[in-house]
């Protein structure tokens, strides 16, 4: 299920230069898992963007079949920048060693998405997906759900819903937020 939600003001300082760093096929993760003291929530007034996104996982918590949480706890969170001509291979974020991944949802927030942006692409249960880390474009239409995505935007769902990126057409990076929250 989707659902509309209010989206906050973003404002980027449009000076921000990001090298690569990589080759233009790849993605380009910086995660905090690395560094866990650099979380995007350390920042200044970052607090207030971390409430709302609570809030929004509280109110569709529900939806995703958590009819009793009370709490929503960040657990990890990492900033994605994608580059023209790169992808995100099918995956979820589920984790077997872990034993309450049932309890996990994943958020993510647009910060930057333009126009010819790449989308989140969800992959219907047609198929079985367990092999991950296959090719988007090898997959067949009908078996995708594709989720246009613009700036502000929040997706929330479980983690192990498997899911890629379309390729990012736009000579413009896109740039989201993407965490794990614990109901």
């Amino acid at each position: 299920a989707i659902a509309e939600l209010e989206k906050p003001e973003v404002r980027l300082n449009q000076s921000c230069n990001l090298d690569k760093g990589t080759t233009e096929s790849e993605t380009v993760v910086w995660s905090s898992f690395e560094t866990p003291a650099r979380s995007f929530f350390t920042f200044p007034n970052s607090d207030k963007l971390l409430t709302w996104i609570k809030d929004k996982i509280a109110k569709v918590a529900p939806v995703l079949g958590f009819n009793d949480s009370k709490a929503v706890d960040l657990t990890i969170d990492w900033m994605n920048v994608m580059y023209k001509g790169s992808f995100g291979n099918c995956h979820t974020h589920s984790d077997d060693s872990e034993p309450d991944t049932a309890r996990k949802v994943v958020a993510i927030f647009y910060l930057q998405s333009s126009e010819n942006s790449s989308n989140l692409l969800i992959l219907k249960n047609t198929r079985d997906y367990s092999s991950m880390g296959i090719n988007p474009s090898t997959i067949p239409q009908e078996e995708i759900y594709p989720v246009a995505v613009t700036t502000g935007d929040l997706v929330v769902h479980k983690v192990e819903l498997p899911h890629a990126v379309s390729i990012h057409q736009s000579d413009i990076p896109r740039l989201c937020l993407v965490m794990e929250f614990r109901l």
